[in-house]
């Protein structure tokens, strides 16, 4: 009688457990201590590297950028551009690798490696942390060079 419940519960168990193991192709669920998902920006500040202080540059296009972190290690940030037009009809689709450093405490941070350019721009040392911040939120960092001088870009991104 034992041996035919245990029987019968390693055939549930392979039954029902099985299906747990397919991948459907959906991302895991949101952690505190991982940026995969989906975040959409929320601030973007630019300050000119050497010089004390960083500029709030946020615009109405900056609201719709998002980016995703992918379980296989890869993002997607898409960045709205304004446009002559004003009618955030433009953006620039960046992708890379990010590389975790590990959880901290609360949350999680690390290094991206973009594949492509910021507006035209070569980006260097990305990294992301949300250290100092709820589970919900996150801050992007790189530094980008315009017309010679070296700028660097905090964005801030909520989870979606």
């Amino acid at each position: 009688m034992k041996n035919q419940i245990k029987l019968t519960i390693l055939l549930l168990l392979l039954t029902f457990g099985n299906g747990c193991d397919k991948k459907d192709g959906t991302e895991p669920a949101p952690s505190a201590q991982s940026p995969v998902g989906e975040w959409i920006n929320t601030r973007v500040e630019r300050g000119l590297v050497g010089i004390t202080g960083v500029s709030n540059i946020t615009e109405d296009c900056d609201l719709l950028s998002t980016i995703k972190f992918n379980s296989n290690n890869t993002i997607e940030f898409i960045n709205y551009n304004t446009n002559s037009s004003n009618d955030c009809s433009d953006s620039e689709t960046i992708t890379g690798q990010w590389i975790s450093d590990g959880s901290i405490s609360g949350g999680f941070e690390g290094e991206i490696i973009f594949d492509s350019t910021f507006q035209g721009n070569i980006i260097t040392n990305g990294g992301y942390s949300s250290q100092g911040q709820t589970n919900n939120f996150f801050v992007m960092y790189f530094r980008t060079t315009i017309d010679g001088e070296e700028y660097d870009y905090i964005l801030d991104f909520q989870r979606n």
